[in-house]
């Protein structure tokens, strides 16, 4: 009986090691993740293996003609992700990117200044690089306060706008209002 007592034990025990073995391996499985990077739906740019609650190093990809924006988990782009935080689960990450203006892009810019004595109109056009802040440009006339630019001809209120706090990316006629002065 002793024997068969013994012979019960060992096994339930061999059993039980067995078991805690194969959970030690589960466990080992889960804590390695693995974080694809993808430039666009289907291109992987690189794939990175870390374990479970560790983060990945930055990586800033390139993509020829365009500016990197940040990681997302979806296509959309509604949900930016910080690589720098800790991941729990396998990931896919998708780069966000937009066109770069090429330095040979511009825009242009008509100034039109009414004469208020005459009724005629002065005409000045700039070129500029495109997606860049216009640069502040106030006329001066005697007798006459300057007002602002607009982009509409009649001059509502809707139409207002400052020079200087304003990028342009597409060529734009700009309306000076003068004021006489009291």
């Amino acid at each position: 009986m002793k024997k068969i007592s013994l012979l019960i034990l060992t096994l339930i025990g061999s059993i039980l090691l067995v078991g805690c073995q194969n959970n030690d391996k589960k466990e080992q499985e889960v804590s390695s993740l693995t974080i694809k990077l993808m430039q666009d739906e289907t291109t992987e740019i690189k794939e990175v293996t870390i374990d479970k609650g560790q983060h990945i190093r930055y990586f800033v990809p390139t993509k020829e003609g365009f500016v990197f924006i940040g990681w997302y988990t979806n296509l959309e782009f509604t949900d930016r992700v910080d690589i720098a935080e800790p991941f729990l689960e396998n990931s896919v990450l998708y780069a966000k990117w937009q066109e770069e203006p090429t330095t040979n892009q511009t825009r242009t810019l008509t100034f039109v200044i009414k004469n208020m004595e005459d009724d005629t109109e002065t005409v000045e056009t700039v070129e500029t690089p495109i997606n860049k802040k216009a640069s502040a440009y106030n006329p001066n006339k005697e007798g006459y306060s300057f007002k602002g630019w607009y982009l509409k001809s009649d001059f509502s209120s809707d139409s207002q706008i400052k020079l200087q706090n304003t990028v342009f990316g597409k060529d734009t006629t700009l309306y000076g209002r003068w004021e006489l002065k009291k």
